[in-house]
């Protein structure tokens, strides 16, 4: 049996991220980690600021080592460690819309559109599943090009 935790207290440093945001302009990115160990998998969602016209991936670097090296140690964990670093890797979840109405580019008034965080996770998951289905039709090719001989 896997034990699946979803930490859902507040985010840590949330408040202060929402300030930043809200004072420089910029993004409100997500990013989520996970660590496991036997049969437990537990996932967090931590916030950064990112300004505009910067870097998303380098911000969430610290979240996907974190999860590289403590996440693949449980049944479950093998499975959701290379979904979330895929999340992280395309520049985490942009939540800015979610939190803020303040606009993130400083040349336009106009606030973030809505539901781009769920859009951006969708596309994390689709690539997902498309690199699984690769990975999987690579092997079935390789064994049946190779054969056991």
């Amino acid at each position: 049996m896997q034990f699946l935790i979803k930490e859902d207290g507040p985010i840590p440093q949330l408040a202060q991220v929402i300030a930043r945001q809200k004072s420089e302009g910029g993004y409100i990115i997500a990013y989520v980690r996970a660590w496991s160990f036997l049969v437990v998998t537990q996932t967090q969602k931590r916030v950064a600021h990112v300004p505009y016209g910067h870097n998303r991936i380098l911000p969430g670097l610290k979240h996907s080592l974190f999860t590289l090296f403590l996440g693949p140690w449980s049944l479950l964990g093998l499975f959701v460690t290379p979904m979330y670093l895929i999340v992280n890797f395309l520049g985490g979840v942009d939540v800015t819309a979610k939190y803020s109405t303040t606009s993130v580019d400083p040349m336009r008034d106009l606030p973030p559109k809505k539901g781009q965080a769920e859009r951006d996770f969708n596309v994390a998951i689709w690539i997902f599943i498309g690199l699984g289905l690769f990975a999987i039709a690579w092997m079935l090719w390789s064994f049946s090009a190779h054969g056991t001989g």
